[in-house]
C-alpha cells in the first residue's frame, strides 16, 4: 500500500510556480507558508503542510522556519527537505515513545484510541502491527489510505464505553491521543485487556485545573507540568495501571504545550518515581 499522504516531491525549491492553466502564478500580498506549500505541490493538505512545518522539515530561503503564519511571496524560495511520511504528524510524537521504550510492535493486534487522521495508527502499521482498531466518535476524518487499509478497523465508538468484545482478539498495544478529558476516565476502561501495553500521551492543557492553563491554552511552567503528571500518575496508580515508562513527545502540540508519554502496565507497582518525572520535566 503506498503511504498515506506520501508523495515525490523531495528537496525541491520554488520561486514560482504552474498555476492550473499552465502559466505562472505570482501573488504580490503573499500567502502563509502552510498555503504556498499546498499551492506550489510540496504538501498534499494544509494540515499535513503545518505537520512538516513544526517537524523542521521547511527551508524558507534556506532557512528553518517552523511558523505556519509566515508569509511568503512568490520570490521566496521553499525547500521541502523530506517527505511527508505518515498521515498525520502525531505520528512523530508517538514515534519517540516507541524508540524510547523500545518497544516493537511488529505482528501485534494495536487498539488506537482517539485515532483522530489516523498518524499513530500508520506508524503502527509501517513499523509492521498486524492489525489496528482505530476508535473514535468521528472516524470519517481518519485518512483515506487507512480507511481503505484491511489492516484497519474503524470503530465509531465513544472510548468509555467500550467492551471486551469489540476487539477480538485482543489488543497488546493500546496508543491513546485524547482532547478536552482526563486520560484516567479511559485508561479506567481499559482494564478489561489487563495483558496490554498502553501508550498514553498525556496533555496538560487537559489533565490541568483550568486556573493553571495559560492564555492560548498553554501550560508554560515545568513545575506546573510536573504537579500535573504527578497527579494523573496517582489517579491512574488507584486504577492499578502503573507508570513503567515516561518520555516527551517527540513534538509539542500545536499551541506549543510540551506533551509527555505514559508506558502503563496493569497491576506492575514499581513504576516510575517522582525522581525520574522530575527529570524527564527539567529536559
Amino acid at each position: 500500500m503506498g503511504l498515506p499522504g506520501q508523495f515525490s516531491v523531495e528537496s525541491l525549491s520554488y520561486s514560482r510556480f504552474h498555476t492550473p492553466g499552465g502559466g505562472i502564478g505570482v501573488k504580490s500580498s503573499g500567502s502563509r507558508l502552510d498555503v504556498a506549500l499546498v499551492e506550489r505541490g510540496l504538501a498534499p493538505s494544509r494540515e499535513k503542510a503545518r505537520a512538516l512545518i513544526m517537524a523542521g522539515e521547511v527551508l524558507l530561503n534556506g532557512q528553518r522556519c517552523d511558523k505556519s503564519h509566515r508569509q511568503v511571496h512568490a520570490a521566496d524560495g521553499i525547500e521541502v527537505r523530506a517527505r511527508y511520511p505518515f498521515a498525520s504528524r502525531g505520528a512523530y510524537k508517538l514515534e519517540r515513545a516507541l524508540n524510547e521504550f523500545d518497544m516493537d510492535p511488529r505482528g501485534k493486534v494495536v487498539l488506537d484510541i482517539g485515532i483522530s487522521n489516523g498518524g499513530f495508527t500508520d506508524l503502527m502499521l509501517q513499523k509492521g502491527a498486524r492489525h489496528v482498531v482505530g476508535v473514535d466518535v468521528n472516524v470519517d476524518q481518519v485518512d483515506w489510505k487507512l480507511q481503505k487499509d484491511e489492516r484497519v478497523t474503524l470503530l465509531k465508538r465513544n472510548a468509555r464505553y467500550l467492551k471486551e468484545s469489540d476487539i477480538d482478539p485482543p489488543p497488546e498495544i493500546i496508543t491513546m491521543d485524547l482532547s478536552f478529558i482526563s486520560v484516567s476516565k479511559v485508561v479506567e476502561r481499559m482494564s478489561v485487556w489487563p495483558q496490554a501495553v498502553i501508550l498514553c500521551l498525556i496533555k496538560p492543557q487537559f489533565e490541568a485545573e483550568r486556573h493553571r492553563v495559560h492564555k492560548g491554552g498553554v501550560v508554560r511552567s515545568r513545575h506546573e507540568r510536573l504537579e500535573i503528571l504527578s497527579n494523573v500518575r496517582s489517579r491512574l496508580e488507584v486504577l492499578n495501571w502503573w507508570v513503567t515508562g515516561v518520555c516527551a513527545a517527540g513534538i509539542k502540540g500545536r499551541r506549543g504545550n510540551q506533551e509527555y508519554f505514559f508506558r502503563l502496565e496493569y497491576g506492575k507497582p514499581l513504576g516510575v518515581d517522582a525522581t525520574i518525572l522530575a527529570n524527564v520535566v527539567s529536559t
